[in-house]
């Protein structure tokens, strides 16, 4: 929806004014339908129908053409605002012209809506003209903007600019030391002949002095019939950017000695377009030989000491003909392995292809300048054309230069000036540009607006002086002026070369205290001097005072803390509530603080305890608990403390005689106990009137819980101890009770052994003697009577092994569980090869417990995942997890599984599988697992699903000295 808002989102603006244009379409659309019904002419509704849609469609159309024109976005609101304008302005003329006495609108439907149409797309025109400009005038100071930063950028580089002109200027000298020596005439001439700069070479040949020379143009100094000659000459040259010629040369003394002449067209730092060259005397070829053999040998020296790079000549099969210089001193490769070989056989891929570009390019007749980066190192390369006399490129003049160190310092001060402005125009933080000696050379707006002054009244001066460091009033006194001297002390320390970090509470011109943390920063040059100080740093106030405000927290909650260790051990009461008392007095800085005791009927309080208070009257004073007028009464009916900032002006209540006799104005007092049934009240006070927190609050109803707490476990000590006594008693007739009924269990289980052994050897007996006589019927009935006295004595077993796990159990002791597994895994031996059940299982750890009765739940454990293992061979696989101090062994089987509803139910004695058959068991299995795994302070569980097997877990005490246990 905020696109839609027409003066400030640029797409709400275009689309009002789309939404206003074809309002007047639709206007002109609905007069001419309402008009054509009322009997008017086509040619009326057709001219009055297009002087109020034609402004309308204009404006429509207009505002999808706006995005087009140049006008910024952010300025579609003001075009707008101006077309509302246009059209409010005409519409209040309407309107006074129609309330005029002698003067009315005679036709609304006509005048009006051409007219406000016409007005609209006028307004829409200024706002158009009005846009532009404002766009303008917006470029404008993005571009002011962007100079500003630039200056700054320049003036960084001009201690730069003038070293390398110092540089240049040795360059430029020896430059002329080099041409001077040069035995040809060296020569820079301007368009019209005159000459710019030679060589002493000239003075020597024509005998002329440099004033003679000056005043002499290049047609002078040849004369004779070659003049026009050499003017035209110079014309080609200028044209073709190259020219050669043989002439004679006019000394002074009237000789004529021919000369060859070439020269190229060049262009001086300043744009201008000169012809530099060369003159040779070609009167001797073997002086021109010597000269020219004397002029390569300088070149060649001139290459070898080049500085920090490298000369070199490319011919145009891109061999190195000759390779010198001193830029090899950190490659991997000299000058001579380059000579004689193209640059494929000494490049790798990616730079052969860069330098045979632009070596191409330099033997098509173009000079080149490109930066390369070779074996980590940034070269600056320049590549020249060298032509011979023809004018035809043979080779290629390479200079190489290493910048690896400049380009390094670059991209320091590149990141270095990206990180300041960040940080300068940071509006979180205060910095500072300084001098090294603390003079300010520029704050920024942040810092500027802690202070009464303006930028232009610090600029210049020591930074300790600055109004940051002064007190309110603008004076240099008490702690300010100890802040000024720390300050200069440290600006002359970070002048040093020293970070120094820093933390000043300081004073705003309107009195308002505010403290600065931060730091002194040096910056240095290459040469590690430093050239300025930056000083950076944020206000901490808030941060100040929450660390303040958190330090009395924590000291509160540290006396609530140490209330609450001395009231668990002490058992005086009454010292326990003085000690309160005091603290709290101590930590609100009050003046009283007291404990009043509610009596058994809940309408007195006594001062039991309390600090602050007229000698005499603690142990004494009583104050009424249900009086109207009382403070401790409306502490009592409230749910809440209850806080007073100024006693003489309350109207809850009035204070009992106790506070006003002491001359209490404020406090905080909060019930002891539940609300519904108080023990007592906590009150502390002061005689000044003042505003409590809802820390101190809290606080306060801390201590009063405290309090409470130690009351309540007091109270309920004596109650305590006799439940105990009681509890004991119990206990040991439970003891009794169940000794003897585990006596009773073993006693029936052992009695009900022998007539069902009578039983089952009389049926065996039937069998082998009359199993012949039987017929079929007889012999499964025989086969149910046995097989019941089986099971019988199988649960009679279990039956007795569930009574004797407390009684017969032997005392804990370490235990191997692989020990305790091959014992189970012998015991069923016969079961396990019948079945061609396969038992596999981890490494098993050493516990806590009883070797036979952990050999019993593995058994019994394992004999149920070969009984219910289904149709296939019997898969189980015994494994263990450490838990902290406690080990998990689990029995996973492949088996039938189990439903998750009967999960719970096949731990209960005799409520095995819910299942008939060839899977039947006694039902005690489980439930003697479950009692010996609890004896063992573990418990039993199990996960499974049905037809996905099952898998039995259990917990038990690992031994101490087992890897990981920490003891």
């Amino acid at each position: 929806m905020a696109d839609w808002n027409p003066f400030s989102a640029p797409r709400g603006a275009n689309r009002s004014i789309a939404l206003l244009g074809w309002l007047f379409v639709v206007l002109a659309a609905g007069r001419a339908y309402l008009r054509l019904d009322q009997g008017a002419t086509v040619s009326d509704i057709l001219v009055i129908t297009l002087l109020i849609a034609a402004p309308g469609f204009v404006l429509a159309a207009a505002s999808y053409w706006l995005s087009r024109v140049d006008v910024d976005e952010q300025f579609y609101p003001d075009v707008l605002r101006w077309c509302l304008a246009g059209f409010g302005l005409m519409a209040g003329v309407l309107v006074l012209y129609h309330l005029q006495p002698d003067a009315s609108i005679t036709s609304p439907t006509t005048a009006p809506p051409i007219l406000l149409a016409l007005s609209t797309l006028a307004g829409f025109a200024v706002g158009l003209h009005d846009g532009r400009a404002k766009t303008r005038t917006h470029e404008l100071e993005q571009r002011n903007n962007d100079l500003e930063r630039t200056q700054a950028e320049l003036e960084e580089t001009v201690a730069e600019l003038e070293a390398s002109n110092e540089r240049l200027e040795r360059y430029r000298r020896y430059t002329d030391d080099v041409l001077d020596a040069i035995s040809d005439i060296f020569y820079v001439c301007t368009a019209d002949g005159t000459l710019r700069r030679w060589n002493r070479s000239l003075n020597e040949v024509t005998g002329y002095s440099d004033a003679e020379i000056a005043s002499m143009s290049v047609p002078e100094l040849i004369g004779g019939p070659d003049r026009e000659t050499v003017e035209s000459t110079i014309d080609a040259g200028f044209e073709r950017g190259r020219v050669q010629v043989e002439t004679k040369l006019l000394t002074s003394g009237g000789d004529r000695i021919p000369y060859e002449f070439t020269a190229s067209r060049l262009e001086t730092p300043d744009g201008e377009p000169v012809l530099a060259g060369i003159g040779r005397d070609v009167s001797d070829r073997n002086a021109r030989e010597r000269a020219l053999e004397e002029s390569e040998q300088r070149y060649r020296t001139l290459a070898e000491n080049f500085p920090n790079g490298a000369v070199a000549l490319i011919d145009d099969e891109l061999r190195h003909t000759l390779v010198e210089g001193q830029g090899f001193e950190k490659l991997d490769f000299d000058a001579d392995e380059l000579r004689g070989k193209r640059i494929g056989e000494v490049y790798p891929s990616p730079i052969e292809d860069e330098l045979e570009s632009q070596f191409r390019t330099s033997l098509e007749g173009e000079a080149t300048a490109f930066e390369l980066e070779l074996q980590d190192r940034t070269f600056e390369f320049r590549t020249i054309p060298l032509t011979d006399d023809e004018g035809d490129v043979f080779a290629v003049l390479a200079m190489s230069q290493d910048v690896t160190e400049r380009k390094i310092r670059e991209r320091a001060l590149e990141r270095t000036e990206r990180r300041f402005e960040a940080i300068f125009n940071d509006p979180n933080i205060l910095v500072g540009l300084l001098e090294p000696d603390g003079t300010v050379l520029d704050i920024n707006q942040t810092a500027m607006e802690y202070v009464d002054a303006d930028l232009a009244d610090v600029v210049g001066e020591p930074f300790w002086e600055t109004p940051w460091w002064n007190a309110a009033d603008g004076s240099e006194s008490g702690e300010c002026a100890g802040v000024a001297t720390d300050v200069e002390r440290w600006t002359k320390r970070a002048a040093t070369g020293e970070y120094v970090d820093f933390e000043a509470d300081l004073t705003r011109p309107d009195g308002e205290e505010y403290t600065l943390s931060g730091y002194f920063r040096p910056v240095t040059d290459e040469h590690g001097d430093v050239v300025s100080l930056i000083v950076s740093d944020r206000d901490v106030t808030e941060r100040k005072e929450r660390e303040r405000e958190l330090e009395r927290r924590a000291h509160q909650q540290q006396i609530v803390a140490d209330l609450g260790q001395f009231a668990l051990e002490t058992d005086d009461l009454d010292e326990l509530i003085d000690e309160a008392c005091r603290k709290v007095a101590d930590v609100l800085d009050t003046e009283y603080c007291k404990v009043l005791d509610l009596d058994d009927d809940g309408e007195t309080l006594l001062l039991r305890q309390g600090v602050g208070w007229r000698d005499g009257i603690v142990g004494e004073a009583t104050i009424s608990a249900i009086e109207a007028d009382s403070q401790a009464a409306y502490t009592l009916a409230n749910d809440q403390p209850i806080v007073v900032e100024d006693l003489s002006s309350e109207t809850r209540f009035g204070g009992p005689d106790l506070l006003r006799n002491h001359g209490v104005r404020s406090g905080i007092s909060t019930v002891i106990g539940p609300f519904d049934e108080p023990w007592g009240i906590l009150g502390t006070h002061d005689t000044a009137p003042r505003e409590y927190t809802d820390e101190d609050v809290t606080f306060v109803q801390s201590v009063s819980n405290v309090l409470a707490e130690a009351i309540e476990r007091h109270q309920y000590r004596a109650d305590l101890e006799e439940l105990v006594a009681d509890l004991e008693e119990s206990n040991t007739r439970l003891e009794e009770s169940n000794r003897r009924l585990e006596q009773f269990a073993y006693a029936a289980s052992h009695d009900l052994q022998e007539p069902l052994r009578m039983v089952s050897s009389y049926l065996r007996l039937i069998e082998r003697r009359y199993g012949d006589a039987l017929d079929e019927d007889g012999e499964e009935f025989l086969e149910f009577a046995v097989d019941g006295a089986d099971r019988m004595r199988e649960m009679i077993e279990g039956l007795l092994q569930y009574s004797r796990v407390e009684t017969q159990g032997e005392a804990f002791e370490p235990v191997d569980l692989e020990d305790v597994l091959d014992d189970a895994r012998d015991d069923l031996r016969m079961r396990i090869d019948e079945t061609d059940a396969e038992i596999t299982a981890d490494s098993l750890p050493r516990v806590r417990g009883d070797s036979d009765q952990l050999r019993q739940v593995f058994q019994n454990l394992l004999a149920n995942a070969i009984r219910y293992s289904g149709e296939g061979p019997p898969r189980v696989h015994v494994s263990a997890e450490r838990n902290g101090s406690t080990w998990t062994v689990s029995v996973a089987d492949e088996g039938i599984g189990i439903d998750p509803g009967d999960q719970d139910l096949i731990f209960e004695v005799f409520e095995g599988l819910p299942v008939d058959g060839e899977y039947a068991g006694t039902g005690i299995g489980l439930a003697v697992c479950e009692r010996i795994v609890e004896r063992h302070g573990g418990e039993i569980w199990v996960d499974s699903e049905p037809d996905e097997g099952a898998t039995f877990s259990f917990t038990l005490s690992a031994v101490s000295d087992e890897p990981g246990t920490g003891d």
